[in-house]
């Protein structure tokens, strides 16, 4: 399926003027006694390229599941274009699915992989032909028709799995891990592939995942998963750069998450204790400097912090911690180096440095200089107290 002049143009606007293609209503699902979904919602876009991620076992490909209708909900329901598909077939539901086993046939060829689904489904050989043709074009298998799968490569093979799923014209694509086997330069090459092909086709895409930094790469917006709840959906940068929670901040990238009290606030700046060591103002970015408890999680992405040998002049913006060397870590690109923030503090501390610090590595047990800037302090989620 393809994007209309004016589909396309209603796209420029914003999500929220766009009628969703999706939509999740309310699903309940349980495996035994083991609630996975919980009065679940949401909606997806036309042509948006929605990714789930979250750690295993927090409900990802159990909702991909439930939107193909490999899986019933306990309650809920589940619409297609306005048209409710909950107790639709899969075959029926105009959703293609591509897995990350690619589940290709051994014995036909790529031209008959492709073509398999299509010939089920009762189209005219010269259809066939011209939408098989269609596919392997678009994922650059043209001059590839006659091989077998034991010819191909891994990146290959995935092209097959996802020519097979294009031939068919879905109005939504849903991709379970799909370059999951791939190796790493492989798996970034598909990446982008993978997005192109979407732009150009303007179908929909939900695309499971746990690796962030493909989420980051490929997506118009991220639902993060925990535990069977979205605990954060935006855009990539937004969830990246304002995380709301510090499983968020955690997950999206690598954060060092602090504890901190609240001394008082304005609509503008919080000031701050940090884990009861560090006095500072930092902007209130959120509802969490008014917990009732008075203490909140804050979090510093590692790249944000500068790691120096002698303490910085007294006039160098910035918040300082005199912390320890626990170890340094060379990369090539970069060094990370772990410290230890405060005697008492339980919590690693990092800093991740474009190029080694001081000239150097860093010997464990050293004592250094961190900062970062009070800009940098994102303002997370009230610590709970039991």
């Amino acid at each position: 399926m393809t994007l209309t002049t004016e589909e396309k143009a209603a796209l420029k606007a914003p999500w929220g003027t766009v009628a969703p293609l999706l939509e999740i209503r309310g699903i309940s699902k349980s495996f035994g006694r083991a609630d996975v979904l919980s009065d679940f919602s949401l909606s997806v876009n036309p042509a948006e390229f929605l990714t789930l991620v979250g750690p295993s076992g927090c409900g990802k490909t159990t909702i991909l599941r439930l939107i193909a209708g490999f899986e019933k909900p306990r309650s809920g329901r589940i619409f297609l274009a306005g048209r409710d598909v909950t107790d639709l077939a899969p075959y029926r539901r105009d959703i293609h699915t591509v897995f990350q086993s690619y589940a290709l046939f051994p014995h036909y060829d790529v031209f008959e992989n492709v073509a398999f689904s299509l010939r089920i489904r009762g189209l005219e050989e010269e259809s066939v032909r011209e939408r098989v043709a269609e596919a392997l074009a678009l994922t650059k298998l043209a001059g590839l028709e006659r091989r077998k799968p034991d010819q191909l490569s891994g990146g290959q093979m995935q092209r097959v799995a996802l020519a097979r799923s294009l031939a068919g014209r879905p109005s939504l694509l849903l991709l379970d891990e799909p370059l999951g086997a791939l190796d790493l330069k492989l798996r970034r090459e598909m990446q982008l592939e993978l997005k192109n092909i979407q732009r150009r086709l303007g179908i929909a895409f939900v695309y499971v995942t746990h690796d962030q930094e493909e989420a980051t790469t490929m997506s118009d917006r991220i639902v993060v998963l925990n535990r069977g709840r979205i605990e954060q959906l935006g855009e990539p940068r937004e969830i990246y750069e304002k995380p709301r929670t510090s499983f968020v901040a955690n997950f999206m990238g690598a954060a060092n998450v602090l504890e901190a009290r609240v001394l008082s606030s304005s609509a503008s700046s919080v000031e701050l204790k940090i884990e009861d060591e560090i006095d500072c103002a930092v902007p209130n970015s959120g509802p969490a400097s008014a917990a009732p408890s008075g203490r909140v999680y804050v979090a510093v992405r590692p790249e944000r912090v500068a790691v120096h040998a002698q303490r910085p002049d007294d006039q160098a913006p910035g918040i300082l911690a005199r912390v320890q060397v626990k170890e340094h870590v060379f990369l090539g690109h970069s060094s990370q180096v772990y410290l230890k923030l405060f005697e008492k503090s339980r919590r690693p501390f990092w800093a991740l440095c474009r190029s080694a610090p001081m000239n150097g590595a860093l010997a464990p047990g050293q004592w250094v200089w961190a900062q970062f800037r009070p800009e940098d302090v994102l303002m997370l989620e009230p610590v709970e107290r039991t």
